[in-house]
C-alpha cells in the first residue's frame, strides 16, 4: 500500500519518522549518520513502508548523498539501501539514481567512482524487471562511452557494470544499440592490457547470447577473419580464439546451424 491508503494518523507518523531519519543522515558525527542510515535501511526494509512521491525523492536524495559520504561504514550501509529501495520507489525516482550513479562512474573522482560502480551494479540486478527496457536504452550508451575512454579505471568499471546489463536486460537492446555495443566491444580485444580484453570477452560473450542471427554472423566471421591476418601476433589471436570459446559457451547451439540458417560462420 501507499502512503495515501494508511489512515492518516499512521501516515503522518511513518512521514513524521522518515523525515526525522534524514534530518540525522546531515549531522556531522559519522556516528549519528551511520544510526540514521541503518534506521532508514530498517524502515525500507519493511513491507509496510511505502513513501508518497514526495518521500521517495527525499530518500533517494539522501541516499545518493551518503554513498559519497566521507565514512566508509556510511557508505556501506547506504548501498544496502538501494535494493529496497529500488523495490518501491516509482520507475522515475530509479531513472534518477541510475543517472546519477553512472554520471559519477564516468566522471567522477576515484573514491567516488569505486562506491558507485558498486552501487550502480546493485540496482541493475535487483530493479524490477519490468524496468529493464528502459534501464537498458539509458544505461548502454553511457557504459559504451565509458568503455572508449582511455582512463582505464572508468573503462573497466563500465564493462564490469556493461556485463551485468547484458545479462539481465541484452535481449531487450534494440538492433542499433546492440551493435554500437559490439563495436566497442570488440576494438577492446586488441588493447595491449589483459584486464581489458579479459572483461571484452565477457561482456561479448554476454551480449552475444542476446544479439539477432545476422549480428552474431557478423561478429563471429569478423573474428575468424582478423585470425586469418598476417599481422595478428600470438597475443591477440590467443584473445581472438578465447572470445570465440566464450560465445560457444553462452549459445553453442547457435553457432552449430548452417550459415544460411542463422548459424555462424564457423
Amino acid at each position: 500500500r501507499s502512503l495515501g491508503s494508511l489512515p492518516p494518523l499512521r501516515r503522518a507518523m511513518t512521514s513524521f519518522t522518515v523525515n526525522a531519519i534524514l534530518e540525522e543522515t546531515s549531522k556531522r558525527d559519522k556516528d549519528y549518520r551511520y544510526m540514521a542510515t541503518s534506521d532508514l535501511l530498517s524502515e525500507l526494509q519493511k513491507e509496510s513502508f511505502k513513501p508518497d512521491t514526495d518521500g521517495e525523492k527525499k530518500i533517494c536524495k539522501a541516499i545518493l548523498k551518503l554513498l559519497n559520504d566521507q565514512s566508509s561504514d556510511v557508505q556501506g550501509l547506504a548501498v544496502k539501501c538501494l535494493p529496497p529501495l529500488v523495490r518501491k520507489v516509482h520507475d522515475a525516482q530509479v531513472d534518477a539514481i541510475i543517472t546519477e550513479l553512472c554520471k559519477f562512474v564516468l566522471e567522477g573522482k576515484e573514491e567516488q567512482r569505486d562506491i558507485c560502480a558498486i552501487a550502480l551494479k546493485t540496482v541493475v540486478v535487483e530493479m524490477p524487471s519490468s524496468m529493464g527496457g528502459a534501464a537498458a536504452r539509458q544505461l548502454v550508451p553511457r557504459l559504451v562511452s565509458g568503455v572508449l575512454k582511455d582512463k582505464l579505471e572508468v573503462k573497466l568499471e563500465s564493462m564490469d557494470i556493461l556485463n551485468d546489463v547484458l545479462r539481465r536486460f541484452g535481449s531487450l537492446l534494440k538492433p542499433e544499440l546492440s551493435a554500437q555495443c559490439n563495436d566497442a566491444l570488440f576494438a577492446q580485444l586488441a588493447s595491449t592490457r589483459a584486464a581489458t580484453r579479459k572483461r571484452a570477452i565477457s561482456c561479448i560473450a554476454a551480449l552475444s547470447a542476446a544479439l539477432s542471427d545476422k549480428l552474431l554472423s557478423q561478429l563471429v566471421g569478423s573474428i575468424v577473419e582478423r585470425m586469418k591476418m598476417p599481422a595478428v601476433d600470438l597475443d591477440l589471436g590467443r584473445t581472438y580464439i578465447q572470445t570465440l570459446s566464450a560465445i560457444s559457451r553462452s549459445g553453442g547451439y547457435r553457432l552449430r546451424r548452417p550459415p544460411g540458417a542463422g548459424g555462424a560462420p564457423l
